[in-house]
């Protein structure tokens, strides 16, 4: 099915392009953002990260967050992690603000943060030792999701014998194991380089429909978002960065072809929206 006849012979143009005044919000959210606003004080100088975001989250709904560096995408990220509170505006999970962290959601990071003293497996198991679980029920646990990411027979190596598709394939085994509802990815695959990253998406978007987890990705790459999301979530330019699109890609059958003129047309049009933004940010880095 090409993603042009989804929405009934409209122009590629046309299709699943929203302006932010006619976002549709998903279907019975799981993470609802209302009004979302942030704003950092460094130095004696106020910062606005992010500015009046409004997002809902479906369960089981791939959405990435695209944007120009300093756009907030990062910001909104940490938080529905828990780990920052916004300084307007309201977030919730299930109809419930979030607190803090918590273990319905897991972050994973481009750095793979992973502890170089433990093997594969004991970096896996870590969370699992921290809530207490049993060492049988760990093991096995750990071991499910190491056979996931194709890592069973590298259980035992250190991260410094893993290449970095490896390590972050690692990370990824140590936030399923804790079973959240929820993962957060922060440009997960932007260290690596360009074959390993596109073999990542195809391993991610496997554990995705396998899992039926609800995941936020972060992404320079209009191409990763493309290819991975349910929904893209294009941001405006820093400070302030706001929704400047939803692009609604939820009934383009997967896997999808990089190479097909659909595909080619989207990135071009979404690069042509990210356009004037990029200018942007290199005028205020002139002007700095």
């Amino acid at each position: 099915m090409s993603f042009v006849s989804i929405r009934n012979g409209q122009r590629r143009d046309e299709v699943g392009v929203r302006s932010r005044d006619g976002i549709t919000p998903a279907a019975e959210g799981l993470i609802c953002m209302t009004g979302v606003g942030k704003r950092f004080s460094t130095a004696g100088q106020v910062h606005e990260a992010v500015r009046d975001v409004d997002l809902e989250v479906a369960p089981g709904e791939f959405v990435s967050l695209l944007g120009p560096s300093g756009c907030g995408k990062s910001t909104l990220l940490n938080i529905a992690a828990g780990y920052e509170e916004p300084t307007s505006g309201t977030v919730t999970v299930r109809g419930k603000s979030i607190r803090g962290p918590g273990t319905d959601r897991v972050m994973v990071f481009q750095e793979f943060a992973l502890f170089p003293w433990r093997t594969v497996r004991a970096n896996v198991e870590f969370g699992l030792e921290m809530v207490g679980m049993p060492k049988a029920q760990r093991q096995e646990t750990a071991g499910r999701y190491l056979e996931m990411v194709g890592l069973t027979a590298s259980e035992r190596k250190y991260p410094i014998e893993l290449s970095g598709g490896m390590k972050q394939r690692t990370a990824i085994a140590r936030a399923l194991a804790i079973e959240p509802e929820i993962l957060l990815l922060d440009e997960p695959f932007g260290a690596l380089d360009a074959q390993t990253r596109d073999l990542l998406q195809e391993e991610l978007l496997r554990i995705w429909m396998a899992t039926q987890k609800t995941i936020m990705f972060v992404t320079h790459s209009i191409e990763e978002s493309i290819y991975l999301s349910d929904r893209i979530v294009v941001m405006t330019a820093g400070p302030g960065g706001h929704i400047k699109k939803i692009i609604d890609l939820s009934q383009w059958e997967r896997p999808r072809d990089r190479s097909s003129p659909e595909f080619s047309g989207l990135s071009k049009d979404i690069r042509d929206l990210l356009r004037p933004e990029l200018e942007h940010v290199v005028e205020e880095e002139r002007e700095s």
